[in-house]
């Protein structure tokens, strides 16, 4: 999961970078490997992003089941 200094990681990425635009732009985060990105990723939501899936529960996973819905 996200540790301590991975939280840090993707606050100075936030700042560097500006807001997240989707799940996968995590996957630049210093240190948060895919593991990781697999564990927390249903639960990391961005707002106003390119896919309108990644502001709810769905994991990055379930995309297409959840788009052919």
């Amino acid at each position: 999961g996200i540790n301590m200094g991975i939280a840090r990681n993707i606050v100075a990425y936030r700042e560097e970078n500006g807001v997240f635009k989707d799940r996968k732009e995590l996957k630049k985060v210093a240190k948060l490997g895919e593991k990781t990105f697999n564990q927390c990723a249903g639960f990391m939501r961005i707002s106003d992003g390119k896919n309108p899936l990644d502001s709810t529960s769905v994991h990055p996973e379930s995309y297409k089941a959840a788009e052919a819905m």
